[in-house]
């Protein structure tokens, strides 16, 4: 079991955020006790959910950009007049 200070030190992740994460039960968590209690981790449940935070890179499906929808500068608005 890991405590806040050794389970954010392993995420790289200060305290703080492993409280606000813990508070939004978006971490995995054990509380231990009533009320604010003792917040421990278990390091195997630590790496499966910082392994579901990964994000693949988008397979890339065309070499070209996509054509800007945008008008050049220079085009736009020459038919208006200042007064």
């Amino acid at each position: 079991m890991l405590t806040i200070r050794t389970a954010a030190k392993l995420l790289n992740l200060s305290p703080a955020t492993l409280y606000r994460l813990v508070a939004a039960k978006q971490i995995p968590h054990i509380r231990l006790g009533t009320g604010r209690g003792k917040i421990l981790f278990q390091e195997p449940e630590l790496h499966t959910w910082l392994e579901s935070r990964h994000v693949r890179p988008a397979l890339e499906t065309s070499t070209n950009p996509a054509p800007n929808p945008r008008p050049k500068k220079s085009s736009r608005l020459n038919h208006l007049r200042i007064v």
